[in-house]
């Protein structure tokens, strides 16, 4: 069971923990972060990547995420990849069973009117995710 605690804040530093890559199989990952859209393959995560926007606490995945900034929709994305390295497409809701189990914790914002914190797509669905889910 994979449990992702999604923390975004205004907090000035964060400090890095330990590697989620330590903690976690994330082979079939890879990680969108905010400082310009820099993409961390799934071998550099399970290499040990962490940073300040992303890091393990206990048995938890941290993400932090500044909510002011330049970026339109600032995101600390962690991305489930059918085939590793392959982002040709997504889930195949025709196969298989698939589920996303977290237990999110927001921190304080004052510059955001809400966050998406996950999204499913389809392998064959249209461009707008399947499932969307918004804190307010």
């Amino acid at each position: 069971m994979l449990h992702i605690a999604s923390v975004l804040s205004l907090l000035l530093a964060v400090s890095v923990k330990a590697a989620p890559g330590d903690d976690f199989n994330l082979n079939n990952f890879y990680l969108e972060e905010p400082s310009e859209g820099d993409t961390i393959t799934g071998e550099e995560l399970e290499d040990g990547y962490t940073d300040k926007y992303f890091y393990s606490s206990g048995d938890a995945m941290m993400f932090y995420v500044p909510t002011s900034g330049d970026e339109t929709y600032p995101r600390c994305e962690l991305r489930e990849q059918c085939k590793a390295g392959s982002n040709s497409y997504n889930w195949d809701l025709s196969v298989g069973t698939h589920q996303l189990t977290a237990v999110y914790e927001i921190g304080t914002s004052t510059t955001a009117d809400y966050f998406i914190i996950a999204q499913i797509h389809s392998k064959n669905g249209p461009g707008k995710p399947l499932l969307k889910i918004r804190y307010n």
